[in-house]
Order: structure tokens, then C-alpha cells, then sequence
């Protein structure tokens, strides 16, 4: 491959070419784009806590989009305006939340039943390797 003829070329290169046409890595100091740095370092708790929002905003999203139980996809529903539809989607998050209490009351009542009520664990059989089983006479 080529390149095209109206790139410019160098043609006399310079002796001592600066820093940044030889070094193969480049160090950027904390004020080169600060604005799109992450705010907490990678590993840290304070980023684990900040990840897990963004998780459970990612899930409540996709817990909406489920057509399985609810849907807003495109043209499902022909509400004209932002009131009908944000009247409509708050209804749905009403909606959503209701049956996250249910899954959660639910989930504290089979934590909360007592051991009695749960099944026994199976007995194993006991196995002996040093005696064969004796067959018939």
C-alpha cells in the first residue's frame, strides 16, 4: 500500500526529531483532560460503591425494557406529548416498585421460616468397600 501523493512529505527530515516522533509511550499528567477522568481510582471501594450504581440503574433499565412483563418498546404505545408519556412511564416505575417489595417481602419470609418447617437432609447409605456384598447361597 501507498500513500496518497497529496499528503506532504518530509523530505528532509530533522537531525534531532522531537521527543514525540521517537518515544514508542507518552506520560500524561493529571491535568491533561481532567474533565473525562474517572472520579474515584479503578480497585478503590469508592469506585466498587460508584460501579454498583451505575449496575442497578443499568438493571432497573433493562428490568423496564423486559417484554416479558413490561414494554416500552417503539410503538407499543401511540401517547402523543410528554405529559401522557411521562404520566405513563411514571405509572410503569409505580408499577416496577411494587413488585420489587413483593420479590423482597417474599424472599424475607422463606429467610424468616424456621429450620423446622424446611426438609431434612437425606441420610447417605453407609458403604463398606472391605465386604462385599454377599449374593445368593
Amino acid at each position: 500500500m501507498t500513500l496518497e501523493r497529496s499528503r506532504p512529505e518530509i523530505l528532509t527530515p530533522p537531525r534531532r526529531p522531537p521527543a514525540c516522533c521517537t518515544q514508542q509511550t507518552i506520560t500524561a499528567g493529571p491535568q491533561v483532560a481532567a474533565k473525562t477522568r474517572q472520579k474515584h481510582d479503578h480497585p478503590s471501594q469508592a469506585w466498587r460503591i460508584s460501579c454498583r450504581r451505575r449496575t442497578a440503574a443499568e438493571r432497573l433499565n433493562a428490568a423496564i425494557k423486559d417484554t416479558a412483563v413490561n414494554s416500552i418498546d417503539r410503538g407499543w404505545i401511540r401517547l402523543m406529548g410528554v405529559t401522557p408519556l411521562m404520566l405513563w412511564l411514571a405509572c410503569l416505575m409505580a408499577i416496577r416498585n411494587q413488585r420489587i417489595l413483593l420479590a423482597w417481602e417474599k424472599q424475607q419470609q422463606d429467610n424468616a421460616r424456621p429450620a423446622a418447617i424446611q426438609p431434612r437432609a437425606r441420610k447417605r447409605r453407609r458403604t463398606s468397600l472391605a465386604a462385599p456384598a454377599a449374593g445368593p447361597p
